[in-house]
């Protein structure tokens, strides 16, 4: 009825539009109903431009006024678009203008969004009409109060950036619970008396605002008694601050008028209809549990009958207004189905026609619905194919012009149109009539009768069974079904020693045990599988490599058990596994993504390697004109999806659906901050740390898809590693291990929350020892920089390091590749045993123990002259909360007391063996004795020549089975394989 209230002040006129129309749209506002006093506002804008300033001024304008201290925010909100709508269009008189502004103007600061939008809005259209002058001496010193700067214009894009902090909602809601409880308070005297929502406000020239006396000692001057200084009290302590009482002051009136109609509407006993929690149990409704089959032959099935029964909407559209296309299906419904003959019985379909062939799915749909039975099957006419597959629909148009029926009706209109009107009606006849015999019944196949199994739902209704179908293809484990089976991660404990009579945390000891040579160009990446019984391993050669883990410990001569290639030329850019399958993602320097299939089969003592399936290619979609790969890639497995993560080498952040190979969303790093060289992401997956090739760190929230902080590191060296803290405490569950942006070859653990360093891993300066500063680990925040900060930053950091002034190459000097880990105690599973492996520029491998000195050692790259003594480790703290675990050499000054040599094997030569003993006498020779001759000095540097990396280390990582090994890979394409 409101929607038609213009048309009738039409039919009425203007007299009796006034006297009929109005007073019967007044009573609409004694309902309580609040979807109601929306809709009278809303057609109230049409009444207003019909009956003139007169009826507006008299009847509309209080009304819209009182309904300013309505307790619902829906209504207020409301009233004040329709306010701005009148004031758009010119219907407001200029005195009457300067009163609305003065009452609407407090509500710029209400904690309601939409609320203080609509108020804003108001407040720009009333000046629509108005000259500068008027703007000028008029209108801004309305709203000067609320103002935090003067405004040039009076725009709302200004005005909005211009106001003061809302008052916060809570102070709002306690307040309000405060105006309703009222015992004895005299706070509240005033806002009874007074008239501004009454619409009775100032008539002075100029107008002056109601709360232009209200500073900030206001409030103190306001008469009170002890009830209202202990209210006062609560809301201090709910967040109220000495700005905010002033704004608490403002609402005073609407807060105490808001009150009143709360009490008198009852609101606080009932809630609203659509507020209101529907028990199943008050309806006597009694829920019913289904449990679906995890049937991945039965998902195939039902995923492709989805595809086939869904359209688009251009699809849809394009079928309403063009022509019949489905000639496929409208042959399969003149052959397919069985017709009547003349006898009144079924014709048998031929089991040779060729259009029953090529479309089996529509035909057992088809079938089925000519049968006259409702068949329970999810295949059937109303399950899964829906109505499109139950019957034959030309086109929308079609429907509308009545060519359905002329198409059914043309057989038989030229011999007998009675015929034609009962084969119209032939659902109802067939299913009133006896069924055929076996020999002319269609026979049904057999897997429509067996797809009914995957669900305990053993109804018949049509609408369920097809909602089951839609659930259960939308929400099966699609990884489960692809890149499955689902494998169980490695179990977290005391990692497995190659010596079983060590007790404790495994601690690597240093022993080469393979070289592994089959890249012929560097290594990009190296991943371990998750249960551990092998590992990856891509190169800019084009392949990626997989590697038993068993063998490394039986074989002498060790070769890959399988090779992926990509395209000819193609580079391996990233690398990592579908979570927790044995499906890997490999990204290629032409923009192709890979999702390959490694089928695996462990028996008792072997473990067998089917063939390598490509499941998923295809090319990373991109409208820059330049070559866009990724360069890092994160895989994590939702409630509904399978979400891949890329960050590309022209700043873009993809996420990416595996299951569709659909883009979900992108974020873009900004290009003054340099280009993502890496990423981590939170563990429920709401935070994502993207680390540049600048040493910035780029906070961002998943959820909203916002950037949250940007801050930029020590050094502008690029971040190459981001990984989580491996430790689950509280304390440091958010913690993030961090590779670049500090001194060469350090890695560091930082707070991602508090922007602090607690830990840091800094190796040996082979140049001389650096200062170390707490300023050296203190991260900038960067949206409080200027624009040219940040050039100014990587320009002197450049200039400084000549590393980075004379690379030419596109390798960074100072690339430290990482891996953290734990060793959960057996006893505490809370308590775990942190531990680092780097690999420094200096073509060194170390091994950190997190907690205790003694276990940190190097595992290659030991020595680079006979003479070398083996390092000793010390801790030190910078400030109250950074700790530094330096490494330093045997012969440095000032060593601390809590220093403890490195227990490399060396020491200990008969438990390794003949590699044991070789180190052992070389140091002996440096213990004491006699300087060795020349010839000595070459061999025994010549016996660690092969023993280490002779180029940039690229990666390292961890395997824990069959017993602990690190593996470091290199430049020259060799992995280095260590116990």
């Amino acid at each position: 009825f409101l929607s038609s209230v213009p048309s009738l002040c039409v039919f009425f006129g203007d007299e009796r539009a006034s006297d009929i129309i109005l007073t019967h749209l007044n009573t609409y506002l004694n309902d309580t109903d609040w979807m109601l006093k929306c809709a009278f506002f809303k057609a109230i804008v049409g009444v207003a431009i019909y009956i003139g300033g007169a009826g507006l001024e008299d009847f509309i304008l209080p009304l819209m006024i009182q309904a300013l201290a309505d307790p619902q925010d829906f209504v207020v909100e409301q009233a004040l678009r329709s306010l701005a709508s009148m004031a758009e269009l010119g219907l407001l008189h200029r005195s009457k203008t300067w009163e609305l502004i003065d009452v609407v103007a407090r509500f710029e600061l209400h904690p309601n969004v939409w609320i203080k939008e609509a108020a804003v809005h108001f407040v720009c259209a009333a000046t629509t009409y108005l000259s500068v002058a008027d703007v000028r001496i008029l209108v801004t010193p309305l709203i000067q109060p609320f103002l935090k700067v003067p405004l040039s214009t009076l725009s709302e894009s200004e005005l909005l950036d211009a106001l003061r902090k809302p008052l916060p909602k809570g102070v709002l809601d306690l307040a309000l619970e405060w105006a309703k409880r009222v015992d004895r308070g005299i706070f509240w005297k005033s806002a009874r008396e007074s008239k501004q929502l009454s619409y009775h406000a100032t008539t002075r020239m100029p107008p002056t605002s109601s709360v232009a006396d209200l500073g900030p000692r206001a409030l103190a001057r306001t008469p009170k008694n002890d009830e209202d200084e202990q209210w006062l009290g609560r809301l201090r302590n709910a967040g109220m601050t000495q700005e905010d009482e002033m704004k608490i002051l403002a609402f005073r009136e609407y807060l105490w008028r808001a009150a009143q109609r709360m009490k008198k509407e009852g609101r606080t006993d009932q809630d609203s209809l659509f507020e209101d929690v529907i028990s199943l149990t008050r309806l006597d409704i009694t829920p019913q549990t289904i449990i679906f089959d995890n049937d991945v032959q039965a998902y195939q099935e039902r995923a492709k009958d989805q595809d086939l029964s869904e359209r688009s909407i251009a699809e849809a559209l394009e079928e309403a207004a063009g022509p019949q296309k489905d000639q496929s299906f409208k042959r399969l419904s003149l052959t397919g189905i069985p017709d009547r003959d003349a006898a009144g019985g079924l014709a048998v379909t031929s089991e040779t026609s060729h259009p029953i062939d090529t479309q089996p799915r529509r035909l057992s749909g088809v079938k089925k619905q000519a049968s006259g039975s409702l068949s329970s099957s999810p295949s059937s006419a109303m399950g899964l194919l829906g109505e499109r597959g139950a019957r034959s629909k030309p086109s929308a148009a079609g429907l509308i012009s009545g060519s359905e029926t002329r198409n059914k009706a043309l057989p038989a209109v030229a011999t007998a149109d009675a015929t034609a009107a009962g084969k119209l009606d032939t659902p109802h006849v067939r299913s009133a009539r006896n069924s055929p015999g076996p020999q002319s019944r269609p026979r049904v196949p057999e897997r429509a009768r067996s797809r009914r199994a995957v669900h305990s739902y053993a109804g018949n209704d049509p609408t369920v069974l097809k909602l089951l179908d839609a659930v259960y293809v939308d929400s099966f484990p699609v990884d489960a079904a692809e890149f499955g089976p689902m494998i169980q991660p490695f179990k977290r404990g005391h990692i497995a020693s190659s010596t079983n009579n060590i007790s404790g945390p495994w601690h690597p000891q240093g022993q080469l045990l393979a070289v592994l040579g089959e890249h012929t160009a560097k290594i990009s990446r190296i991943v371990v599988a998750p249960d551990h019984a092998f590992f990856l391993t891509a190169s800019d050669d084009g392949t990626v490599k997989v590697w038993d883990s068993s063998r490394l410990e039986r074989n002498v001569t060790h070769r890959s058990r399988h090779t992926y290639k990509l395209a000819p030329g193609a580079k391996a850019t990233s690398l990592c596994f579908v979570e927790n399958t044995h499906t890997f993602a490999c990204t290629a320097s032409d923009g192709m993504i890979h999702v390959v299939k490694i089928d695996v089969a462990e028996s008792a003592n072997t473990t067998k390697y089917g063939k390598i399936r490509l499941l998923r290619d295809w090319q990373m979609p991109t409208s820059s004109p330049g070559k866009e790969y990724a360069v890092w890639s994160e895989h994590y497995r939702g409630d509904t999806a399978s979400t891949l993560v890329l960050a590309t080498n022209l700043g873009r952040i993809l996420s990416i659906d595996l299951r569709s190979t659909l883009i979900m969303f992108e974020l873009h790093v900004q290009p003054q901050h340099g280009s993502p060289a890496s990423f981590c992401t939170g563990r429920k997956r709401d935070w994502l740390l993207v680390g540049t090739t600048r040493g910035v760190l780029e906070l961002w929230d998943l959820r909203f898809r916002v950037r949250l902080k940007s801050w930029a590191m020590p050094s502008a060296i690029p971040v190459t590693r981001l990984q989580l803290y491996p430790a689950r405490g509280s304390k440091k569950r958010d913690r993030v291990c961090i590779s670049g942006g500090t001194a060469a070859g350090e890695i560091t653990v930082w707070s991602i929350e508090k922007g602090i360093c607690y830990e840091a891993y800094r190796p040996m300066n082979t140049k001389g020892a650096e200062r170390m500063t707490s300023r050296g680990y203190e991260l900038k925040n960067l949206d409080d920089e200027r624009p040219d900060g940040q050039l100014s930053r990587v320009a002197g950091s450049v200039a400084a390091d000549p590393n980075l002034s004379g690379a030419t190459n596109t390798m960074s000097p100072h690339l430290t590749p990482m891996y953290f880990g734990a060793q959960q105690e057996e006893n505490d599973r809370d308590d775990s045993n942190v531990f680092a492996v780097s690999g420094g520029p200096d073509g060194r491998v170390r091994f950190w123990d997190c907690d205790h000195l003694q276990g940190c050692r190097m595992i290659s790259g030991e020595k680079t002259t006979p003479d070398e003594q083996l390092p000793k480790y010390t801790y030190s703290m910078l400030g109250l909360d950074t700790r530094v675990l330096s490494e330093k050499s045997s012969d440095a000054d000032g060593m601390a007391e809590s220093a403890i040599e490195s227990n490399k094997i060396a020491s200990n030569a008969a438990a390794t063996g003949p590699v044991s003993a070789k180190r052992s006498t070389g140091g002996a020779a440096r213990s004491g004795g006699p300087k060795p001759s020349r010839y000595d000095a070459i061999r025994l540097s010549a016996q660690n020549l092969l023993d280490g990396h002779l180029d940039t280390i690229t990666d390292v990582a961890v395997l824990e089975r069959p017993f602990g090994m690190v593996l470091s890979a290199d430049r020259a394409g060799q992995v280095f394989v260590h116990q």
